[in-house]
């Protein structure tokens, strides 16, 4: 879920009664758009900057979270995932 503030929340179901949220506040502005494929996150913000998130997890459950951002020119209507790959609508 991407927020107002420019926050994307990241919820984990463990089990029935059990989930996880991990904040990555990277963005300036509201986010706009998001979307998921296997451990890579993209989003977009009013702003215009496009990040792609990537999270590892290691076998100790340590997590690695490294950002990858782009200027956009404008800002797309929707992002989608396919086959790992962003592809702005």
């Amino acid at each position: 879920m991407g927020n107002y503030n420019g926050a994307i929340i990241v919820l984990t179901i463990i089990g029935p009664n059990r989930v996880t949220e991990m904040e990555l506040k990277k963005h300036r502005s509201c986010v706009m758009c998001v979307a998921v494929t296997g451990n890579k996150i993209f989003s977009v913000s009013y702003d215009k900057v496009f990040l792609t998130t990537a999270i590892d997890s290691s076998t100790n459950g340590s997590k690695s979270i490294t950002y990858t951002e782009l200027q956009l020119e404008s800002v797309p209507r929707s992002i989608k995932a396919v086959v790992g790959l962003p592809h702005f609508l």
